[in-house]
């Protein structure tokens, strides 16, 4: 069965998130985890804790995820969901850990740049898990309905010959929506002679056997402005992207452009495994 984390700290942006993975479950007859991380005990300078029940602070925070399961399954009253609290330095860590242990499908988060408060505690949480490269994480704009996976964008760097598409896992994804996949290539300059190009487009075009496809290579100088109108023309419902693992300096200096798509587009955005 498929399944899904939804990553939960009470606030509209990650119940949103949760509406539309409910969609998802529904859809695909899937089922959700709400998984909220809260830190541990706090404790004063001789060490001795703040707090003295933390079966009380686990138990209000299942009540609260219970409320929002409840509020779900009226809505989606054929899926499955289960309630998980855990306290927890990382939010990172415990999502990955979890994701192995339910061998799930994917994380659904919501982000937003509405409210700086919200952005700063899930926005940055969310770019943490998807510059990990290590699982898929959906990320969905606050007030983004679900309609439907039909079109899809896979934002492709014809330019690179350094990396490889991880086609395992763009498929696993695709074969759950079965959707017209639109290949698009953003560059300023052309990335390769013609024989070049049309040697990857067949590659490319039999790694997706099966799948309708389309391809698409905009001449501009700014990632996120071409494949947002291309995928507003288009009528896309997802874009997904493969972000590259970087370096500590890499990461300090320069901003990819999937965390820079993900904070500026009105279109879910799913970050697949590097």
């Amino acid at each position: 069965m498929m399944t899904l984390i939804v990553p939960i700290d009470f606030t509209g942006i990650s119940e949103n998130a949760a509406v539309y993975a409910g969609n998802i479950a529904q859809q695909l007859k899937g089922r959700l985890i709400l998984f909220h991380v809260y830190e541990k005990i706090p404790a004063g300078i001789d060490g001795t804790p703040l707090v003295n029940d933390p079966q009380a602070r686990y138990e209000v925070r299942m009540v609260a995820l219970e409320k929002l399961k409840n509020g779900l399954l009226g809505i989606f009253p054929d899926i499955t969901v289960t309630c998980i609290a855990e306290m927890g330095d990382s939010l990172l860590e415990s999502i990955e850990t979890l994701f192995a242990k339910e061998n799930a499908t994917m994380i659904v988060m919501g982000v937003t740049d509405d409210n700086l408060a919200e952005q700063l505690l899930m926005g940055t949480n969310a770019i943490n898990i998807v510059n990990s490269g290590n699982i898929p994480v959906l990320t969905v704009p606050t007030g983004v309905t679900y309609h439907g996976i039909s079109d899809v964008v896979l934002a492709v760097d014809f330019g690179d010959e350094k990396h490889k598409l991880p086609f395992e896992h763009i498929r696993e994804i695709l074969e759950l929506f079965n959707p017209k996949v639109h290949i698009v290539s953003v560059t300023e300059n052309e990335p390769g002679s013609a024989s070049e190009i049309e040697d990857k487009k067949a590659a490319i075009t039999k790694a997706l056997n099966g799948f309708e496809t389309n391809f698409a290579f905009i001449h501009e100088s700014n990632f996120v402005e071409a494949i947002s109108k291309f995928s507003v023309n288009q009528k896309i419902d997802l874009i997904m992207m493969v972000p590259r693992k970087r370096s500590f300096f890499t990461s300090l200096f320069r901003s990819s452009n999937t965390e820079k798509l993900v904070h500026n587009t009105f279109i879910p955005v799913l970050a697949l495994r590097d």
